[in-house]
């Protein structure tokens, strides 16, 4: 696992981004402290099988 080397701070304002893992974070800020790519918006639930 890296270390990352700065530390992040985000504001808690909530406009949703998706990132390329199928996470949805809080705002672009967190999506990019989490290292990964991401789209405007939630992440669109997927159904999983039971």
């Amino acid at each position: 696992m890296k270390n990352k080397a700065k530390e992040c701070i985000c504001t808690k304002l909530w406009m949703p981004v998706c990132g390329e893992n199928n996470k949805t974070y809080g705002n672009a800020c967190e999506a990019d402290c989490a290292g990964v790519k991401y789209t405007e918006g939630a992440c669109k639930d997927k159904l999983q099988d039971v």
